[in-house]
């Protein structure tokens, strides 16, 4: 992964989202300033890890599908803008090693915990991948809600949300509704922070 180019993008797209998309960031107290964390956001569109990397103040790292790098030019730059593959409906022993290493050097991993994109204001469930990461790894999730990402001319809002720690799961065997209930807490939380930005629209028109 290349700095240089990492933070020349992250400019660059932070320009056009500024200028174009007249995007707004709340909550950027909440980001640790060190430490592994695993970000989470909920999932619309295809400009949302762009978003969400921009977001952040720290150097993120996304999984992306694995199509994705069936070119050698686009493959190229995903790397060296931290992506790395990942094969989706199944278990991803190599991403989730990628994953693992990312976490335990200290790094940002990005993720969309629903694993797919779904329409604005709909939200789905946490996959349980996803969910097994965070508890093994031992790191917080810090949750970030994205909307109008989809297009249109309404101003990008991300709010990002204070840390999540699932200590009292840490280090024992989870059944299959403990782990349900972990990602439910992540969703609700995301949930959340996506009502905010309801609220305030209704009392900008009221």
């Amino acid at each position: 992964m290349s700095n240089f180019i990492y933070w020349t993008a992250y400019w660059v797209v932070t320009f056009y989202l500024k200028l174009f998309r007249k995007l707004k960031i709340y909550g950027r107290e909440n980001i640790p300033e060190k430490g592994a964390f695993i970000v989470a956001g909920n999932h619309v569109s295809n400009f949302d890890p762009p978003v969400l990397g921009v977001a952040m103040t720290r150097k993120v790292r996304f999984m992306a599908k694995k199509e994705l790098f069936k070119y050698a030019p686009i493959a190229w730059l995903l790397h060296q803008l931290g992506a790395f593959p990942v094969s989706r409906g199944k278990a991803d022993l190599e991403a989730i090693r990628t994953s693992l290493e990312v976490l335990k050097s200290g790094g940002v991993l990005g993720v969309f915990p629903e694993g797919t994109r779904h329409k604005p204001g709909k939200l789905g469930r946490a996959q349980p991948g996803i969910v097994m990461l965070a508890l093994k790894a031992k790191v917080p999730i810090l949750p970030c809600a994205l909307t109008n990402t989809i297009g249109g001319n309404k101003p990008i809002i991300v709010r990002i949300g204070k840390p999540i720690k699932f200590t009292k799961y840490y280090d024992r065997k989870l059944s299959k509704e403990e782990i349900k209930e972990v990602g439910n807490l992540i969703m609700n939380e995301i949930a959340n922070l996506l009502e905010m930005d309801r609220d305030q629209k209704n009392n900008l028109m009221s």
